[in-house]
Order: C-alpha cells, then sequence, then structure tokens
C-alpha cells in the first residue's frame, strides 16, 4: 500500500464551502503520480520513454463532506494486473477521526508512444506494480 497526506486547501472547496467533486479526482492522481515516482517512474522520465501510461477508466465516490483544512490520507493500492493494464484503488480519510470520505478507482494502460496502441506493461514496471498489489475484496462502489 501506498499513501500520501494533503490538506484541503480553499480553492479546493465550492461555494459552499464543501470539497468540489472534480478535486476528489486531483486528488487521487496526485497519489498516482506521487507512486509512480516513489517506484521509479517520475513524470518527467516518462515523458522522455517509449511507453505511456494512461488513465482509461475512473470512478470515485463521495462519502462524507471534507471543508478547508481538513488533512487527508489518500491510500493506493494496485488491486489487479493484466497484460497492459493494471488497476488500482484509492480511500481517501480524514485525518483527525479516520472518517473514510472517498474511494476510487482507476484503470491504466500501457501504450507505445509511436503506435499509440496498447502494449505489454514492461517487465520492470511490472515487478514494481506486483510490490504493492492486493486483490480487492468487492467493487469499489461496495465499500473497498
Amino acid at each position: 500500500m501506498f499513501s500520501m497526506t494533503q490538506k484541503v486547501r480553499m480553492y479546493d472547496t465550492d461555494a459552499a464551502q464543501l470539497l468540489f467533486f472534480g478535486n476528489q479526482f486531483r486528488f487521487i492522481n496526485d497519489v498516482f503520480e506521487e507512486f509512480l515516482e516513489a517506484i521509479g517512474y517520475p513524470t518527467q522520465s516518462m515523458f522522455q520513454s517509449d511507453f505511456a501510461v494512461l488513465f482509461v477508466h475512473a470512478q470515485s465516490d463521495y462519502l462524507a463532506p471534507l471543508c478547508v483544512g481538513d488533512v487527508i490520507e489518500i491510500t493506493l493500492q494496485v488491486t489487479e494486473i493484466g497484460t497492459s493494464s493494471f488497476t488500482v484503488s484509492y480511500k481517501i480519510a480524514r485525518k483527525c477521526d479516520a472518517c473514510m470520505v472517498g474511494k476510487g478507482k482507476s484503470v491504466h494502460v500501457v501504450v507505445d508512444k509511436q503506435t499509440k496502441k496498447k502494449t505489454a506493461i514492461p517487465d520492470t514496471l511490472r515487478k514494481r506494480l506486483n510490490t504493492f498489489i492486493e486483490p480487492l475484496k468487492g467493487d469499489v462502489s461496495e465499500g473497498a
């Protein structure tokens, strides 16, 4: 499992002073980028490689409100690794009370940059993803 902590900022909220729904996806993307960097694939190196890791599906559930100043922990776990794609689940919890406030799931496909077609996950990336795999018990919409 991989996690990071973040604070809900004023610009993350809407007119009701609650987390704007699209920003939960930003939190998910932020932890995904940090995860890639932690396993040796920083964003800038991905621009120079012969493959790309693309989001092809994303979903998110909002379970409790977040307000400006809330500190959250976003946890990521790899739940499935296929030939050319992998699935990641996310949990977002408020740090002060450990209340799970959101969850999400994303599916990523590896594509060859020249052909723009999906390709096998490179062995090095596959090995690094495998160190974070934990099969998901139930669907993200069921309380993952």
